[in-house]
């Protein structure tokens, strides 16, 4: 207590002697365990499908903790989900302004994402999938999104190299390679789709995952698990 009271006096000093700009303090203790607590309740709300009393908690939290990343994604979530698409684009642009380095961001450029999607604008909805991924690569939704939206634009050649760039990022994750797999396969691309699938089961993916399809691309019977 002594110390915030000690730190109050020496901002307003300085500022009296024009040393430093006005500027807020930082949270508090208490500041921030108010903000918990009413994200927690906002949560909880979401749960039951509370979306206004959810909506109120999250803004009461940002009272407290007014750029908080993880508020202003709830918050950006909670107006989505209540079809008030514009106003969630502007809490959510707030949260991943480019400076944020909250490890959760890339939820507010896949809600962004989202939302261009249910707009229909789907180069944008490519846009804000590509920056999740790029913050968190092993984001499977985030890939599959991304080809639904390259696949409904007619940028169905797009599709390859949309995936080896998830696989660039992500080597490990077997998702990609199946995906792949898959795409090559429904192209005719028997080559390509064998290459994949066996990387996928290096990776470790199931055998039953992809008996079928590797069986049809190499033109042999079910491989045996």
């Amino acid at each position: 207590m002594f110390d915030r009271f000690r730190q109050k006096l020496e901002l307003r000093l300085a500022k009296l002697s024009g040393a430093v700009a006005d500027q807020p303090l930082p949270p508090s203790t208490l500041d921030l365990a108010v903000t918990d607590a009413l994200r927690i309740k906002g949560n909880a709300h979401i749960a039951t499908g509370s979306l206004e009393e959810a909506e109120f908690c999250f803004r009461s939290a940002l009272t407290h903790t007014p750029n908080s990343t993880q508020l202003l994604i709830c918050l950006g979530y909670v107006l989505k989900e209540q079809g008030r698409l514009a106003e969630a684009r502007i809490v959510l642009r707030r949260a991943a302004h480019g400076t944020s380095q909250h490890p959760e961001v890339y939820e507010a450029y896949y809600l962004l994402g989202q939302i261009s999607e249910q707009q229909e604008d789907w180069e944008d909805a490519l846009r804000q999938f590509t920056a999740t991924l790029e913050r968190k690569p092993d984001f499977v939704l985030a890939c599959t999104d991304g080809v639904r939206a390259l696949m409904t634009n007619k940028r169905k050649s797009s599709v390859p190299s949309f995936l080896e760039e998830c696989i660039r990022r992500c080597p490990s994750e077997r998702e990609y390679r199946l995906i792949l797999g898959r795409y090559w396969f429904d192209v005719n691309n028997n080559q390509g789709a064998v290459d994949n699938f066996l990387e996928a089961v290096t990776l470790g993916a199931p055998r039953a995952d992809i008996n079928l399809p590797m069986g049809q691309a190499i033109n042999l019977p079910k491989l045996r698990p």
